[in-house]
């Protein structure tokens, strides 16, 4: 069994990201690897278009690791919420 300190990826800055899994409404799921070990993280975005948009950034620059992305920009969302 695996002590629950070393659960959690310490800096998270240091996994490479392998691919985006899916986006679910605001949630992005992404697949990374830290040393050997799979780890799956998710990213919630404040709107729909914000997470296609993060999506597509971490699809293209799949195998880097999120140090070396470091802070990246995003298109401002064209998607608007239905009232």
């Amino acid at each position: 069994m695996i002590p629950a300190k070393q659960l959690f990826v310490s800096p998270p800055e240091l996994v490479t990201s392998r691919r985006v899994d899916r986006i679910v409404g605001t949630r992005v799921d992404i697949t990374c690897m830290f040393g050997k070990e799979v780890v799956t993280f998710r990213f919630f975005a404040a709107d729909k278009g914000t997470a296609e948009n993060v999506a597509e950034v971490l699809r293209c620059n799949a195998g880097q690791s999120l140090r070396d992305l470091g802070m990246f920009p995003i298109a401002d969302s064209e998607w608007e919420p239905s009232h």
